[in-house]
């Protein structure tokens, strides 16, 4: 569980319910009736714009809007907010991780296993594939193969617990 959530309570019931955007709105709600109006509204919209079609004339819209909250409120992450590493919200919460190097990735296991996420990738992966701790909560693990070829991929590739996927 995450030291850095306001209210751990409503963070665990999010954690519990990954699908339901029940617990994600209630903890919005909590938000902003404790003077956390930018993060409520993120999270409303990021919630929005999982439930609307690319094309639909909200999304881009509701898009612009969630990322320029984000970008103007960088403490939702505090310690995990380091060089090289950058957390994906969904649906309001910080949930995938990617690393710009297995460097980076290395040199902050402890940080990134400390919290809840559904996946990790490494793009690019440009050093020997470091020694994964076992991960039987996540959904899957993305390496991008755009700098190096699928020969090497296959062969640095074997993590027999959790589907791959190259992207």
């Amino acid at each position: 569980m995450s030291a850095q959530e306001p209210n751990p309570d409503l963070y665990a019931a999010v954690l519990a319910q990954p699908d339901d955007d029940a617990p994600r709105l209630a903890y919005a709600d909590w938000l902003e009736r404790n003077g956390q109006g930018d993060r409520a509204r993120f999270i409303r919209l990021q919630i929005e714009i999982s439930n609307l079609p690319p094309d639909h004339p909200r999304h881009y819209r509701a898009s612009s809007e969630a990322q320029q909250l984000q970008r103007n409120n960088r403490g939702w992450l505090g310690e995990r907010e380091v060089k090289d590493v950058r957390w994906e919200f969904h649906r309001g919460f910080p949930l995938q991780v990617v690393c710009h190097s297995f460097k980076a990735f290395n040199e902050n296991q402890a940080l990134i296993f400390r919290y809840p996420r559904s996946w990790a990738s490494v793009s690019p992966p440009c050093a020997p594939r470091p020694a994964w701790p076992p991960a039987p909560a996540w959904r899957a693990c993305a390496i991008s193969t755009s700098a190096i070829a699928a020969s090497t991929m296959q062969a640095s590739v074997s993590w027999p617990t959790l589907p791959m996927s190259p992207t």
